[in-house]
């Protein structure tokens, strides 16, 4: 069975590139930003248990915590 990774992050590029250098290791699931990460994590809890790992772009530069 291949590990799940979801994989969050703002950029479709940085999604495209990560998920093209891990896809063929991984089961890849992609999110755009937090909501979308949250629908995705609900999901899997329904479809199959929860992502063993899951890698986000942490950018304060573009979060509004940082104004």
């Amino acid at each position: 069975m291949t590990a799940r990774l979801l994989l969050v992050d703002d950029d479709p590029h940085v999604l495209s590139a990560l998920t093209r250098r891990l896809g063929d290791e991984f089961d890849i699931s992609t999110a755009q930003g937090g909501e979308e990460a949250v629908r995705a994590a609900e999901e899997a809890n329904v479809d199959g248990g929860p992502f063993p790992v899951v890698v986000c772009d942490i950018d304060r530069k573009s979060t509004r915590l940082n104004s």
